[in-house]
């Protein structure tokens, strides 16, 4: 029974690192931000780079299909449940008009509240 126990412990120790490793490295604005760090397991990162190219979950994404998986995910969610949870990882060097635009596809889809990830004042 012991083995099973430390076997699991390890199993969820070494897949709780796969969500980091999709995230590509982004140069984050620094800003002192909110103290608080609280991204849920069911949320989604968005990864902005300098030229406004989108990925997530560590694959390229397109305006079109983070439409279509912010529909999916919104038709998936039970009635009652909370939102989806937006982490938006935008380039420092990036044009705001990227960022805006990724604000935009948000609204339409529904989403109206989301953070914006930096990397805390130094």
């Amino acid at each position: 029974m012991i083995d099973v126990v430390l076997l699991l412990i390890v199993f969820f120790c070494l897949t709780a690192q796969f969500n980091d490793t999709q995230r590509r490295p982004v140069d984050l604005p620094r800003e002192a931000g909110d103290a608080r760090v609280s991204v849920a397991p069911a949320s989604m990162v968005i990864d902005l780079d300098v030229q406004g190219g989108m990925t997530v979950a560590g694959q390229p994404c397109d305006e079109a299909a983070l439409a279509d998986l912010l529909a999916r995910q919104t038709r998936t969610s039970k009635p009652g449940a909370p939102a989806i949870e937006i982490l938006i990882r935008a380039d420092r060097h990036c044009r705001t008009a990227h960022l805006s635009e990724v604000g935009r596809i948000l609204a339409n889809a529904g989403v109206h509240h989301w953070k914006l990830a930096t990397a805390g004042s130094s």
